[in-house]
């Protein structure tokens, strides 16, 4: 696992929104969405849901 998904995945977690861990970070929030889902690949499980 890289590091900027661990830290994508925490910033959508703090900020509970992920167009604000987008900006916090200077991405995209799709760019964000991808990050957590290839942190769910690398532990083969879901790690967030999103409502």
């Amino acid at each position: 696992m890289q590091v900027e998904w661990f830290r994508s995945f925490t910033e959508g977690a703090n900020w509970r929104s992920l167009s604000k861990a987008a900006d916090k970070l200077s991405l995209t929030p799709p760019a964000i969405s991808k990050h957590i889902r290839q942190v769910e690949a690398a532990y083969s499980s879901v790690v967030c849901l999103l409502a």
